[in-house]
């Protein structure tokens, strides 16, 4: 791996062409999971997940063809409350924003109206895992959880 900076600069690129961007590209696989992939300067990000509620899925960079890191993540709509054509648009808002320290979903926290982002996180790009949460005044409407972090440093 290059170095840290250049990974978080291109999960911060990957963030705002993938699942968050209307206009990206996806794929239907044969195991009926979706794919987004991004590359930019030598990186390359390949978001595998199987959709619908609840959903789940992996997120692997790759630098110069090598797996550099990964995340898995598992989640999905809590309660009655609110379907997910009003959660998910949302939830995309905030995957277009990613923390610029960990830029692993969305920002640490935001707020619009009646919802509530958050996203608490324990350790590093490194090494992490977490909570993503989405809360409708007040009360959780989402959930996802993730881990992850750097993969094949050792040879």
């Amino acid at each position: 791996m290059k170095n840290l900076d250049e990974l978080k600069q291109f999960l911060i690129y990957s963030a705002q062409h993938g699942y968050g961007n209307d206009n990206r590209t996806e794929r239907k696989e044969a195991d009926g999971s979706s794919t987004i992939e991004v590359s930019n300067d030598g990186f390359k990000m390949s978001d595998n997940y199987f959709g619908g509620e609840p959903y789940g899925g992996r997120t692997v960079i790759s630098e110069q063809g090598e797996p550099t890191w990964i995340m898995v993540y598992y989640g999905g709509v809590v309660g009655n409350t609110l379907g997910i054509d009003t959660i998910y648009p949302y939830l995309k808002e905030q995957l277009l924003n990613p923390d610029d320290h960990i830029p692993v979903r969305g920002p640490l926290g935001n707020k619009r109206d009646k919802f509530e982002y958050k996203l608490d996180l324990e350790g590093n790009l490194e090494e992490f895992s977490g909570l993503e949460q989405i809360f409708y005044d007040g009360e959780l409407v989402f959930k996802t959880f993730l881990a992850g972090g750097l993969v094949d440093q050792k040879k």
